[in-house]
């Protein structure tokens, strides 16, 4: 009977031998048929032919991936990149590939593919053979759109299904021919003549034929050109270039786009940046650290920017154009400060005086006949005004089943109270300080 045992053991260790090395055979033919595959999934974006530097794709890439194209219109990598050191996709990069077609099956060259969450674009070859590795945020598929004036543009929306845990996907797409697509062209630059690369332009046109919204996104290339695809003619669109590194943004509010728009040249202001130091300080003039503001020009519309304080209270804000701006919070908590037109005079020493401190108010609301209100809304809100400069507060909290609320961290300032009760009259009061805890009761009127 034992030596049936080992008998049985030896027997079951052989088969899983036998396993172990058909599978490992399988998997270096599998990594054998698909070597060619394996070596161009890491490559970020298609190549984009050099002779039209204004149809460069936009997106993000990875510069240390340089690609070139042979004579046959194939992708192949830098001599630099030694096959040894190229790899499969790292985790949550995927690969698109296939040929794109018109519906008589030939191959359409020069369509832009591009995916819209997630911002990366490439171009067909000649054969119309494309590819794209995109690294995707968690949970977020590409909605891939194919682009070519003449064809009808196509959305296809890639499931996470359609990859069925693999890293790679074929799809094959047939464009229609559609003589009412054409290209809007153009070039963007300073007041010198110098093109400014990496802009981001933006197309959007609301109804017409049935399309709903409609939107388009490029960026310029090295020399300041960009090119629209595909773009639907006979309507109107509103063109935008948003306000970065150093320049004004630009709006076209009208722009009809038909067969024959005229190629665009769109020139921006350089912004007269500074830069600002300052403090932000509560009303009696003790620093408050560890807060953050958005910071907006309201003159220039700039990207908002964020200030944050250190220990100490003090902030630094770089690169800001001046003009009139306004500092603010998020609520439930909300800050803002307004009135403040920056010059240079200003800039290095800008305090700012928000409703901070240690004082601490709560209380309760209840109708006329002293049973507590749940669910009220109160509100407290205070102006500081310094001449022109007006620094503006407001919190808002709900009382629970009691009827009872509370505000932390306020200044010593006198505060607007306000309660807003379901089928009770607004009721506001002012209340001034008279401890650095203070405990009110609020009483509110019937509708």
């Amino acid at each position: 009977m034992f030596r049936m045992h080992i008998l049985l053991i030896a027997l079951i260790f052989c088969a899983f031998l036998i396993y172990i090395f058909l599978s490992f055979d399988n998997h270096e033919l599998k990594n054998s048929d698909h070597l060619e595959l394996i070596e161009e999934k890491r490559l970020i974006d298609l190549f984009s032919d050099n002779s039209n530097p204004a149809e460069t794709d936009f997106g993000e890439y990875n510069s240390n991936l340089a690609v070139d194209v042979n004579s046959s219109n194939r992708i192949i990598l830098d001599s630099s990149i030694q096959p040894d050191d190229v790899g499969p996709p790292m985790p949550g990069h995927l690969e698109v590939f296939g040929i794109i077609v018109d519906d008589n099956n030939l191959p359409i060259d020069d369509v832009f593919v591009s995916d819209e969450i997630n911002a990366y674009g490439t171009r067909s070859d000649a054969n119309g053979q494309y590819r794209i590795i995109l690294d995707l945020p968690k949970f977020k598929y590409p909605l891939l759109n194919f682009l070519r004036s003449g064809y009808k543009s196509q959305k296809i929306n890639i499931s996470a299904e359609k990859f069925n845990n693999e890293i790679s996907l074929e799809l094959n797409v047939t464009l229609v021919e559609d003589a009412y697509t054409t290209s809007v062209a153009g070039w963007i630059g300073n007041d010198i003549g110098a093109g400014l690369p990496d802009r981001e332009i933006k197309l959007t046109s609301k109804g017409g034929l049935g399309l709903g919204t409609v939107f388009y996104v490029v960026r310029s290339d090295d020399k300041g050109d960009f090119w629209f695809e595909g773009i639907r003619s006979g309507l109107t669109y509103k063109l935008e270039v948003n306000p970065s590194h150093g320049y004004s943004g630009f709006v076209i509010h009208v722009l009809n786009v038909t067969q024959f728009t005229p190629r665009l040249k769109i020139v921006l202001d350089r912004f007269d940046l500074i830069d600002i130091r300052g403090m932000v300080v509560n009303s009696e003039g003790e620093p408050v650290p560890n807060f953050n503001m958005l910071v907006e020009n309201i003159s220039t519309n700039f990207p908002v920017q964020t200030i944050f304080t250190d220990s100490s209270g003090f902030y630094t804000l770089d690169n800001f154009p001046k003009g009139e701006i306004k500092f603010s919070t998020l609520a439930p908590e909300y800050f803002r400060i307004s009135g403040i037109t920056l010059d240079e005079s200003k800039a290095q020493n800008l305090v700012l005086v928000v409703d901070k401190g240690t004082y601490y108010l709560s209380g309760w609301v209840s109708d006329q006949s002293g049973v507590p209100l749940e669910n009220a809304r109160v509100t407290i809100d205070t102006n500081n005004i310094d001449g022109e400069i007006i620094s503006y507060s407001y919190r808002s909290r709900h009382t629970d089943n009691a009827g009872t609320f509370n505000f932390a961290d306020l200044g010593p300032d006198s505060h607007l109270i306000t309660v807003y009760a379901q089928g009770s009259e607004k009721k506001e009061t002012i209340h001034q300080f008279n401890s650095p805890s203070d405990y009110v009761h609020i009483t509110v009127t019937a509708k």
